[in-house]
């Protein structure tokens, strides 16, 4: 009676533990998506203003139109109102693009481990370029990069030397997003905080 006392607690520990690492797993995964949009929404919001050489070429291009549209329909002319007066010539200085987050420079230095061969969205997994040559192990969680971003992240479920597939679960991919063949698979980062 004492041995299956035991047991059952044993056992009761051992679900709770798993299903702390379970949501531990799950909210990292959420704290990761969310660093994704906040990254995105980030972008979004620092695109620079269009520069007053950018706004010129903007009305060149538009008296351009209206002046062949003048050509094509000449028996319509246009309103006097709508004429647009050239503005002064100005400078065109290059833009220099925006700095990245400490987030995308973790990205992009993170090493490719292998490349996405193959996307299976029907299934939720992928096949990447690596295998047990490379040292990879079933149960090894890696990310997915995409340019500065991680896209998902993947969980080796089957090996072979030169090759491995991974499943893919749908909630780590952000909305929107597809893997496509020839993403970057590198090793999982936790975010900066």
């Amino acid at each position: 009676m004492k041995f299956l006392a035991i047991f059952l607690t044993i056992s009761f520990l051992g679900l709770i533990t798993y299903l702390m690492l379970d949501a531990r797993s799950e909210l990292k995964g959420t704290r990761n998506q969310l660093e994704f949009f906040r990254h995105q929404q980030n972008a979004v919001a620092a695109a620079p203003a269009p520069t007053l050489a950018e706004q010129e070429l903007a009305r060149k291009e538009e008296q351009l139109l209206l002046e062949q549209a003048n050509k094509a329909n000449p028996i319509t002319p246009l309103p006097s109102a709508i004429e647009i007066t050239p503005l002064p010539t100005i400078p065109i200085t290059p833009v220099a693009p925006p700095l990245l987050t400490p987030n995308q420079r973790m990205v992009l230095a993170a090493p490719s481990i292998a490349k996405v061969t193959e996307y299976i969205p029907d299934s939720g997994f992928v096949v990447i370029n690596a295998g047990s040559t490379k040292k990879l192990e079933v149960g090894m969680i890696f990310a997915i990069r995409r340019g500065n971003a991680i896209i998902g992240r993947v969980k080796v479920t089957s090996l072979e030397d030169g090759s491995a597939i991974a499943d893919l679960p749908s909630k780590t991919i952000p909305q929107g997003v597809t893997i496509e063949v020839g993403d970057d698979v590198i090793q999982d980062l936790s975010p900066i905080k």
